[in-house]
């Protein structure tokens, strides 16, 4: 990593003081502030937007075009996960990095396969948090020093492995974002109203959702959500 880092030192001052541009989605007020100041007294970055929830973030992320994309994992409305799935398929040059209080095997093996390139726990130090968004920034991957090697390691080995898709891999982008706020308690109308659709489309969105993932009931709905982390209990 020292290595990668003075190459990385390296490249930026070759390229001149052009300042990262970095986006910001996290659903907690005062991590965005304090991250922004982190990054205001470093000096080389600029937050070009931020937004509390996923859907707001993919949006605007369409938009800014930023570098780097620092997201939580969790997010209400749309998840970090498959906001940067999303934000990926559209911008495939945008780096993505995830901030997070989440250090299981679940969240970095779904966070990585929707294409991030980092992982850093929310109790990192700020020059840590610094270090990663340059890295992730010149495609260089960046994990906390607290994430077990093990772990990573075990992500490469199933992401070589080929095998059948699991049913919620089989869920369309939109279908696993009804499927959150549908676990989040939100009824058909307002899942239409948050999303532009009609009631008829949430409708079949739902009768979709509940085949694939052989669902009998919106409370199994509730705890798949649950299981694979994409809502808290």
């Amino acid at each position: 990593m020292a290595t990668a880092a003075r190459n990385v030192d390296s490249a930026r001052n070759a390229k001149g003081a052009q300042p990262i541009r970095i986006f910001l989605a996290d659903s907690q007020d005062l991590l965005r502030e304090g991250v922004k100041r982190i990054l205001a007294q470093r000096g080389g970055f600029e937050v070009v937007g931020e937004a509390g929830d996923g859907q707001t973030a993919l949006a605007q992320v369409l938009k800014t075009k930023p570098d780097v994309v620092l997201i939580d994992v969790m997010m209400p409305v749309l998840n970090g996960v498959d906001a940067a799935r999303e934000i990926l398929r559209e911008l495939p040059k945008t780096k993505v990095l995830a901030l997070t209080i989440y250090a299981s095997d679940e969240y970095i093996h779904q966070i990585l396969d929707a294409g991030a390139i980092g992982y850093i726990l929310k109790d990192a130090k700020s020059e840590d948090l610094v270090r990663a968004l340059e890295l992730v920034s010149d495609g260089i991957p960046f994990f906390s020093p607290a994430i077990s090697k093990t772990v990573v390691a075990g992500y490469l080995k199933r992401r070589g492995e080929s095998k059948k898709p699991a049913p919620y891999d089989q869920l369309t982008p939109r279908e696993r974002q009804v499927l959150q706020l549908i676990a989040e308690g939100r009824r058909n109308r307002e899942i239409s109203s948050l999303l532009h659709l009609s009631i008829k489309t949430v409708e079949v969105h739902r009768a979709h959702i509940m085949e694939k993932l052989k669902a009998r009931s919106i409370a199994d709905l509730v705890l798949i959500a649950i299981g694979k982390g994409i809502v808290k209990l």
